[in-house]
């Protein structure tokens, strides 16, 4: 609810692991949910083996993708709002 150490969702991949790959994980969907922590709420530190989707989420402490979401490849982010008063939903 606006407090965070880190980010709210944070997948790991290989190299955190150690163990030789970049994979993080098979298929992420992340939708219909609200992140007023700070920092960076979702990040994705590798590849998912499939297509993920950050979909339909309200950041209302970041003004963009950019600073909502941190992933490398292999991740859609579409159609979330970004933003308080008037918060823009980027499609």
């Amino acid at each position: 609810l606006g407090e965070s150490l880190s980010h709210c969702f944070d997948m790991h991949g290989g190299r955190d692991r150690g163990d030789g790959t970049n994979t993080a994980g098979t298929h992420l969907n992340i939708h219909n949910n609200t992140f007023r922590a700070s920092p960076v709420p979702i990040r994705i530190r590798g590849v998912p083996e499939e297509l993920s989707q950050i979909q339909k989420n309200w950041f209302p402490n970041c003004s963009s993708s950019a600073e909502a979401v941190e992933a490398e490849k292999n991740t859609a982010v579409r159609k979330n709002a970004f933003g308080r008063a008037n918060a823009t939903v980027v499609k």
